[in-house]
């Protein structure tokens, strides 16, 4: 393990890293993840005290995601919770394109993981855990099952995404047992785990169907590449989070979007659709794919 500038640590020119010290200022998983997130095989670790930073605030992710399932949970009636339990602990109903993309990116992870720590290469499993866990599951799926959850909308995606929770415990604990045994404890009545976690087995793959999980792909590249272009744009105009941005979706050989789908679009960009094609100002049109058109109406404020 060496500094940031290559350097081997030493007392002499003072650059060591006290494991003792990080351990009091972030935990003992957040240690065990910088460590061995930031190494490659065959390679020097460069590491600075920087690093334990964002392993800190991984572990503040985690436990961010158990209490939003901890409070969605709490606000069902007993009848509701005995009826998802089954969908929990086997989710095979999904109700949403979301759910069969969320699934699917599931499997792939849990696959690649298995087979790169088959490999010896237990920091790429936990790379490939870490992408998945922060930037498909907390950052979109989660945010899209909150929209769906205000809308009154089937309560499946709940379901589906407290069993992903428990699966990301497991996949996790090997690397960050401290935290996930913590929270397992915590929720393992809510998440269908009943013994350590430790001996709770590594994930298995959920049941997909092929044309599904290929409609979903799709599905999933057109909401998140309409969603990133209406925030690209909002940080290029410096428009207000409060400012209204209003859009149309132009979609040839793909039919009309569900208003549910617009919904999600809306709730996530913090944009609206502009309705019967009734917009002030001029639009920016985006090409965003094939037959998929973006336009975004700017106020005269913005332009200026």
């Amino acid at each position: 393990i060496r500094d940031d500038k290559g350097r081997k640590m030493s007392k002499t020119l003072g650059n060591v890293v006290d494991p003792q010290e990080i351990q009091k200022a972030s935990g003992t998983d957040a240690l065990r993840y910088a460590l061995l997130a930031g190494a490659q095989p065959g390679r020097d670790t460069y590491l600075t005290k920087d690093a334990f930073i964002g392993a800190k605030n991984f572990v503040t992710k985690i436990w961010n995601a158990g209490r939003f399932i901890q409070m969605e949970w709490a606000k069902l009636g007993e009848t509701d919770q005995q009826n998802m339990r089954p969908a929990i602990l086997n989710f095979n109903n999904p109700s949403h394109p979301s759910d069969v993309w969320i699934m699917g990116e599931v499997n792939r992870v849990v696959e690649q993981s298995a087979n790169q720590l088959q490999g010896l290469d237990p920091a790429g499993a936990l790379r490939a855990i870490y992408d998945l866990f922060w930037g498909s599951f907390c950052d979109w799926y989660i945010e899209i099952v909150k929209l769906r959850l205000s809308g009154d909308h089937s309560k499946l995606s709940l379901a589906l995404a407290i069993g992903i929770y428990g699966d990301f415990l497991r996949l996790l604990q090997p690397f960050m047992p401290f935290v996930t045994h913590q929270i397992a404890q915590e929720l393992g009545g809510v998440l269908g785990i009943s013994q350590p976690l430790a001996k709770a087995g590594w994930p298995k793959p959920r049941a997909i169907d092929v044309g599904r999980a290929r409609a979903a792909q799709v599905w999933w590249e057109s909401l998140a590449s309409v969603v990133t272009e209406i925030r690209v744009m909002r940080s290029d105009l410096s428009i207000a989070p409060a400012q209204e941005i209003l859009f149309q979706l132009e979609s040839s050989g793909q039919g009309h979007w569900p208003l549910e789908d617009i919904a999600i679009v809306e709730g996530l960009a913090k944009c609206r659709q502009a309705r019967n094609g009734a917009a002030a100002g001029h639009g920016i049109r985006r090409v965003l794919g094939p037959g998929l058109d973006l336009v975004v109406f700017l106020n005269q404020e913005w332009d200026s």
